[in-house]
């Protein structure tokens, strides 16, 4: 979202008389996430996501919405990891607490990076690897030119 859109909320609210009311701070945050998806600041955006799903305004989210967030910002995790995240047991109507979801955000954000730093590294090996066959191939293919030195004293 750039400078001039957030002057235009911002105008929106003085005009309410009222300050900024969720409903224009909402249509804000998902305006910004849609069109900005790669660069968000992801503990902000979580917390807006969890209070958008807390139904009572208690600062807690079903386990199950919990769930729901995490998957969709993170994908779904290993069985390893949905276990460090969940235990062995879930009972989807459990209330979870917004810092203990946001630790799971964390953790599930480490997962990510994690896997990302793993994925280049293979993708590194493979270049580096192809690159080794390549030049092998083409020494290979000059063992067999015919040699510059040749005898010609017949």
């Amino acid at each position: 979202m750039t400078e001039t859109d957030w002057k235009a909320h911002i105008l929106k609210t003085r005009e309410r008389k009222d300050g900024l009311c969720w409903t224009n701070f909402r249509d804000c945050f998902l305006t910004f996430s849609f069109q900005y998806a790669k660069s968000i600041p992801v503990t902000f955006f979580s917390i807006v996501e969890f209070l958008m799903v807390d139904r009572h305004g208690h600062g807690t989210a079903s386990l199950e919405d919990s769930m729901e967030l995490l998957f969709r910002r993170f994908g779904v995790p290993s069985d390893a990891m949905f276990t460090k995240l969940f235990g062995n047991s879930c009972d989807p109507h459990h209330q979870l607490p917004l810092p203990v979801y946001l630790d799971k955000v964390k953790m599930m954000t480490h997962m990510k990076q994690s896997q990302m730093e793993a994925e280049v590294q293979e993708k590194r090996r493979e270049s580096t690897s192809a690159r080794r066959a390549s030049i092998a191939n083409q020494a290979g293919g000059l063992s067999r030119l015919p040699s510059c030195h040749s005898d010609h004293s017949a």
